[in-house]
């Protein structure tokens, strides 16, 4: 089984989702806005974790900020690969939202 963090499965050969668990972070992602990150990729951190607390303020417990997942699927040629994943975040909607 191949697995490969820095490459996105084009569309085409995602044909078939086997698994998706949620994982810890993994070893590789940044912990902090690298000293080398313009000014604009600054400003996309920044508002996104005013989005976030935003989220956490008004949904609380069902919103879950900047989760890591490993999926596997798949591609076209049939065989199995897997990657990872994290969103801006994850929000839980219930009846009463």
């Amino acid at each position: 089984m191949q697995t490969s963090y820095f490459r996105r499965p084009n569309s085409d050969l995602f044909l078939n989702l086997l698994s998706v668990e949620s994982i810890s972070p993994p070893s590789f992602r940044r912990k902090k806005v690298s000293k080398k990150a313009t000014q604009a990729q600054k400003n996309g951190i920044r508002y996104q974790n005013k989005v976030q607390e935003a989220y956490i303020a008004k949904y609380g417990s069902d919103f879950i900020r900047s989760p890591w997942f490993k999926y596997t699927y798949t591609n076209a040629l049939g065989e199995v690969e897997s990657n990872v994943c994290q969103p801006d975040g994850l929000l839980f909607l219930t009846d009463k939202d």
